[in-house]
């Protein structure tokens, strides 16, 4: 088996490729390093800073989650977030940011987490042989959170990607069983040769 090969989704300008996929002249999908992300990215990533930024649901221009995938399972290494603070009124007294694993449509890891001052966000084994991830934001707990436009961006989205295993051939059953068998009858001729 091979060893996993990592990605690593910088959102630098020429990097990767940004699609229109509804024609309605609004990006929804961006590709880069193997990795694909689809959610409303508004103006390429707003401000041009090679970040991918989240808002509140239903409160800004921007998506509030986005989902990324890889054609194949991988795993969730670490991701950078810049939690921007200047226009939240006490943003990281909550839990606001969820990150949200996916294996064939389950749930497998959910980690929620206040955006703090903390610029990287390492996973664990928790975030193992996903085909999908989902970085989302969330409104705040009272109406006093819910409109103060709390946002973040990510960048450097770090994924490993996990090799396909080697299916062994159909006659490796059949084989193995013949050198048992095989193994047996000369253990049980030697026996018969002993005894003679």
């Amino acid at each position: 088996m091979s060893s996993a090969s990592a990605m690593t989704m910088t959102f630098e300008p020429g990097s990767g490729v940004l699609t229109d996929t509804n024609g309605n002249f609004i990006d929804d999908v961006y590709s880069e390093a193997g990795i694909k992300m689809t959610g409303f990215t508004f103006g390429e990533f707003g401000d041009g800073n090679g970040r991918a930024h989240l808002d509140n649901p239903g409160d800004g221009h921007f998506t509030s989650a986005l989902s990324f995938a890889t054609g194949g399972r991988f795993d969730l290494a670490s991701f950078d977030l810049f939690p921007l603070v200047g226009d939240c009124f006490d943003c990281s007294a909550y839990d606001n940011v969820i990150v949200t694993g996916y294996r064939g449509g389950l749930t497998i890891a959910q980690s929620i987490f206040a955006m703090g001052a903390a610029p990287s966000v390492f996973f664990g084994a928790l975030f193992l042989d996903l085909d999908e991830l989902i970085i989302s934001t969330v409104n705040g707990p009272s109406p006093e959170h819910d409109f103060t436009n709390t946002h973040f961006e990510i960048d450097n989205v770090n994924l490993n990607r996990t090799p396909s295993p080697v299916p062994l051939p159909s006659a490796i059953g059949p084989f193995a069983l013949a050198l048992l068998g095989g193994r047996f009858w000369l253990g049980r001729r030697k026996l018969a040769t002993a005894i003679a």
